[in-house]
């Protein structure tokens, strides 16, 4: 049986209380790697991954050596690199939750512009 490492990152992270988690992989593949982390760590279970079959739960997914996968058919090798992260991990917010930034000159951006020197405002 290989022994994988994975490291967690935020929200798996939080919920494991540790950085990375050792486990046996019987089958090779991701879906096993899922599997035993959810037998090993249970605080992942519900949050992380499902609690009846231990896969991932929407909005999570790994990271395997440097490509992000949801597919549980992938093959782990004892020297590959797993991460589990929150989909959502380092992505910009949604364009309705941003918060309008000011500009250099203190108003937010859309806020209409003072009139170009040499022109005279409508009114």
């Amino acid at each position: 049986m290989p022994s994988v490492t994975v490291e967690l990152f935020g929200v798996p992270r939080l919920a494991a209380g540790q950085r990375a988690i050792t486990v046996e992989a019987a089958g090779g593949t991701l879906a096993e790697v899922a599997r035993a982390l959810a037998e090993r760590c249970p605080a992942l279970r519900g949050r992380v991954l499902d609690a009846t079959t231990g896969w991932l739960l929407d909005g999570y997914l790994f990271a395997l050596d440097e490509r992000f996968t949801r597919d549980g058919a992938e093959l782990v090798r004892p020297d590959s690199s797993v991460l589990l992260v929150a989909s959502a991990a380092g992505g910009a917010a949604a364009p309705d939750q941003r918060s309008p930034r000011p500009r250099a000159s203190g108003r937010p951006s859309g806020s209409p512009a003072s009139p170009r020197p040499g022109r005279r405002e409508a009114g």
